[in-house]
């Protein structure tokens, strides 16, 4: 992929994808943390930790080496400086919490218990909750940049 302006449907389709299957995830999230404590399917707990950070990573690569780019480019300067710095610190936050969620999603998929169910269950619900809303503001700030470009 290159950053030429004719690549935008490109990365923005790879994008798009790529939002759905993270946004597949956080459902299966929702749902083990549903099934908490009592009735956990190691099969799922497997299926989401081998999956998730890989699909975030590439989601954070995609969005830091084109998306952001692209939408400084039609934003005013003072304001996307700021905006895109705390969006990749986001990014760091939500890596490192995927980390965790990754830890302890292959001790339940190897039948071991957690500390803390309720602790365990809210941190599945803060990222799943934070990730729809970081890819919903994304779209919509997509979905605006494309009525404001000439790239279709």
């Amino acid at each position: 992929m290159s950053k030429s302006k004719s690549d935008c449907p490109r990365w923005l389709a790879e994008l798009n994808r790529r939002h759905s299957r993270l946004l597949m995830l956080c459902d299966m999230l929702e749902d083990i943390a549903d099934s908490l404590p009592r009735h956990v399917t190691p099969a799922l707990c497997r299926t989401v930790a081998t999956s998730l950070k890989p699909e975030l990573d590439r989601v954070c690569e995609i969005e830091e080496r084109f998306c952001f780019p692209y939408l400084t480019g039609l934003a005013e300067p003072h304001a996307s400086s700021e905006t895109f710095c705390r969006m990749c610190r986001e990014h760091e936050g939500d890596r490192a919490a995927a980390d965790q969620i990754v830890r302890t999603l292959t001790k339940l998929a190897r039948g071991r218990k957690v500390l803390n169910w309720d602790a365990t269950g809210y941190m599945l619900r803060s990222f799943f909750v934070g990730v729809r809303r970081h890819v919903a503001n994304e779209q919509c700030m997509l979905g605006f940049s494309r009525t404001q470009a000439s790239w279709h």
